[in-house]
């Protein structure tokens, strides 16, 4: 499969209306937006099929730490991303290989030390489904632990009885 760049030629042009400024009123400003970030735009299959292979692609840099990243680079917002990606399963896939990537990064950058080790462990679930299924073994095994443990601790001490080796204690009286 070859990679193509997406065909997001579609551009919108939204006017927005003069600012008063002191009195002053400002030129009006116009605003060139993508096409797909209005709310009822439906991409081509092309397009999907080239955003998932770009998604794919900017994974695979050492840079690319968070999603959001591509969110912001592709002018996208994070709640379209997902429709789309509940839409085209080929851009799902995508998503689930992005971020295998970005959990690969993550911990990597967090054992070589060039990421906070903690900051890392603490968001890895998010990314990597071992990591998930980790933390909620864990949660189980500490509930688990919390139930067994609830409630007042009885311990009985029985007397030892005396023998030559340790005779018994004398008593301050005598």
């Amino acid at each position: 499969m070859s990679y193509t760049k997406p065909r997001y030629s579609k551009v919108a042009t939204t006017e927005l209306k003069p600012i008063r400024n002191n009195g002053k009123s400002s030129k009006k400003i116009m605003i060139e937006k993508p096409y797909f970030l209005r709310p009822m735009y439906n991409p081509t299959n092309e397009e999907i099929e080239a955003l998932a292979g770009e998604l794919i692609e900017w994974s695979a840099r050492d840079t690319s730490l968070r999603m959001s990243q591509f969110y912001t680079a592709h002018k996208l917002l994070y709640r379209v991303f997902w429709s789309w990606c509940k839409k085209y399963p080929v851009l799902q896939d995508a998503y689930d290989i992005a971020m295998s990537n970005l959990a690969e990064h993550r911990e990597i950058g967090g054992l070589t030390g060039k990421l906070n080790a903690t900051m890392v462990v603490q968001s890895l679930s998010i990314y990597d489904k071992d990591w998930k299924e980790m933390y909620e073994w864990k949660a189980k095994l500490q509930k688990q632990d919390d139930n067994k443990n609830t409630g007042p601790q009885i311990v009985v001490i029985e007397r030892a009885p005396n023998s030559d080796i340790v005779p018994e204690r004398k008593k301050k009286d005598e």
